[in-house]
């Protein structure tokens, strides 16, 4: 009998795992040409990533731990690979051969994986 990933587990996942984007948009305007070819001014944000410049998933996983969340591997693992292919560091052999083994050992990781594709590509059109 397959054991069901515990619920506390899932919640800390999917609602911290993008906790590194917090306090990283500032303000900022840009100029576009509008549809009579005018240029006009528009309110948009930036992002700084200047702050902690180490990959998104990682990034995620230490501020947790420095607040002191206790998290199990499955978390862990689920927050730092949840960008999957679409992580830089995903280009060296070491990180490949590490995300197929989180993979293949962390089934939290697969549906935060799943989870976060869809909202970026289905939900938040």
């Amino acid at each position: 009998m397959e054991e069901r990933l515990p619920e506390k587990s899932i919640i800390i996942a999917a609602l911290l795992h993008d906790i590194c984007k917090a306090n990283i948009y500032k303000k900022t305007q840009k100029w576009n040409k509008n549809d009579l070819g005018q240029w006009e001014q528009y309110d948009t944000y930036e992002t700084d990533y200047s702050r902690m410049p180490v990959g998104h998933g990682e990034k995620s996983v230490i501020i947790l731990l420095r607040q002191g969340l206790v998290m199990t591997d499955d978390e862990i693992m689920a927050i730092r690979w949840h960008m999957g292919a679409w992580d830089l560091a995903f280009q060296s052999y070491e990180a490949k051969s590490n995300i197929n083994e989180a993979g293949n050992r962390y089934p939290l990781l697969s549906l935060i994986q799943s989870a976060d594709n869809m909202a970026t590509h289905i939900l938040e059109l």
